[in-house]
């Protein structure tokens, strides 16, 4: 191979993503998404997919490609506390080797999460998802970033409708077993920006545990009985786990957190006597929430 003649092409040749454009116009965000990257964590090294996208400036025609490949490659032998970190990291690396108004960095995955089961006290192996959002800015010659992290579970809920209407047309009364209602497995993800990194996942972890019925994978039929009839005594619907995980939020994190902060809370019910399934959705700040919540003890 002609190394040296591969040299020459280089310094002497025009470096087209530099080039004027035909068109002049700023683009929002380009780069490369449904990259699997490799991040060494406590755990060890994890796979996540990654996007990683730059705000070009209507001057150049396209981004150096191959320069976030670098950075990702740079960063698979670093040890990083959690995806928080290495997505950080990344931004200020691309944001340094391209000549973008600002990078933004996105990485979502699954990590294992051990649990012990209520009656039969076994472990559980089962997994959350992880997300981080980091948007990297440099205005006048310093670095500024937003931060948003991600984290989600699946739970059981069971319908308190037709639980009620059973109770009704059976006149069963409320104590003792819960009457008969239809159950269905859901998902539901907290998303908070925290641009100052004041929370971490276990935060998230906590917010969203208080109050649902969660899953597990192992269960003993011990196991199964206990969840199932906790979650007929405790009846929800998803518009009710929604709401319930806003007020975790500004139980647990009100302290920690500004009240500008933004708070996402996304819940998907998987229907077991519907075709259909059935999504909800809350973006509020904390301060927000808390205002409603203070109406609320008000009324």
């Amino acid at each position: 191979m002609d190394c040296v003649r591969h040299q020459i092409t280089v310094a002497e040749s025009s470096d087209v993503p530099e080039e004027a454009p035909e068109f002049s116009i700023d683009l929002d965000e380009v780069g490369i998404c449904n990259k699997t990257v490799w991040a060494l964590l406590a755990q060890g090294r994890m796979p996540f997919e990654a996007d990683v996208t730059v705000g070009l400036d209507d001057s150049y025609r396209g981004i150096h490609m191959s320069r976030i490949e670098e950075c990702i490659a740079d960063l698979y032998t670093y040890q990083v506390r959690d995806i928080r970190e290495y997505a950080s990291i990344l931004s200020e690396s691309v944001l340094e080797k391209q000549a973008a108004r600002h990078v933004k960095v996105k990485l979502k995955g699954a990590l294992p999460w051990l649990t012990e089961t209520s009656v039969s006290k076994k472990t559980s192996l089962d997994t959350v998802s992880v997300s981080v959002e980091v948007v990297a800015f440099r205005p006048e010659d310093r670095m500024t970033k937003q931060i948003t992290i991600g984290l989600g579970l699946n739970h059981i809920t069971a319908c308190p409708c037709t639980q009620k209407y059973n109770q009704f047309f059976y006149q069963q009364p409320c104590e003792g077993l819960p009457a008969a209602t239809h159950s269905q497995r859901c998902n539901t993800v907290l998303y908070v920006r925290d641009d100052q990194e004041k929370i971490g996942f276990e935060d998230l972890k906590a917010c969203l545990l208080s109050g649902q019925h969660w899953v597990q994978d192992l269960l003993k039929r011990p196991d199964e009985a206990e969840i199932v009839t906790q979650a007929h005594r405790n009846p929800q619907f998803i518009e009710d786990v929604i709401r319930n995980v806003a007020c975790q939020v500004s139980r647990l994190l009100g302290a920690k957190l500004d009240d500008s902060s933004q708070i996402v809370i996304e819940s998907l019910s998987q229907e077991s006597i519907h075709s259909h399934d059935v999504r909800a959705r809350l973006k509020a700040s904390l301060g927000q929430i808390k205002k409603s919540l203070k109406n609320k003890a008000n009324q």
